[in-house]
């Protein structure tokens, strides 16, 4: 019976072993074109797993699917535009000429009457235009929103709390505890007064944690 123990016990040892805890530490730091570096303290350092990315970047593609072209709140404000559109259609000779046309254009939000034409036309006129323009801006808003979600941004704020993060100290350095052979993405933003301008920095980079020791290096690259 101590066979089986045993091979148990080794199995789990052998998991223990490939999901260890290890420190990744690393640097965050600027070099400028002169071949200076400047040290970045103060910058929070982010890790997330692959998996978690992955299952992330799935639930915003869910989220965003309704907004985009052939999505239901996408399409169904879509027939609400066309259906402005169409109630403007026959109100395109009300004004009599096309000079008098571009006049109700642009004095759509006067309340008095525009001094041609029939008033009821111009009142109807008047809330359709209202309307339409309404809808196309929320058209653009909804479109809006749905790059918002797709993008980078959008997927590391949907994951930021699941993450493991570390700020950097006055030298630069970050220390990170992360899965031995997991493969995780390290994230961070940091910026810098040049003078009469700010500069930006961002870092995206994969790595996989090992015994070994190596340091991770979030830098900017002028190659």
């Amino acid at each position: 019976m101590r066979a089986p123990n045993l091979v148990a016990i080794c199995a789990l040892s052998a998991i223990c072993a490939c999901t260890s805890e290890v420190s990744e530490n690393g640097d965050v730091f600027i070099a400028t074109r002169g071949g200076q570096s400047y040290k970045l303290a103060l910058v929070t350092v982010s890790a997330f797993s692959e998996t978690a990315l992955r299952k992330a970047a799935a639930g915003q593609v869910a989220r965003a699917r309704p907004l985009l072209a052939g999505g239901a709140s996408y399409d169904s404000l879509q027939k609400k535009v066309i259906a402005a559109g169409n109630r403007l259609a026959p109100f395109a000779d009300a004004a009599g000429s096309a000079a008098g046309w571009q006049r109700w254009k642009l004095a759509y939000d006067l309340p008095d009457y525009p001094g041609t034409g029939d008033r009821s036309r111009w009142d109807g006129w008047r809330r359709a235009y209202t309307d339409s323009l309404h809808l196309a801006s929320a058209q653009r808003e909804l479109e809006s929103k749905a790059r918002r979600i797709l993008s980078a941004a959008g997927l590391l704020e949907s994951i930021s709390l699941s993450g493991t993060s570390a700020k950097t100290d006055a030298d630069g350095k970050f220390s990170l505890n992360l899965s031995s052979g997991t493969r995780y993405a390290l994230h961070a933003t940091a910026s810098r007064a040049v003078f009469d301008r700010t500069e930006k920095y961002e870092w995206l980079v994969w790595l996989t944690p090992t015994k070994d020791g190596a340091r991770a290096t979030l830098a900017n690259d002028w190659a």
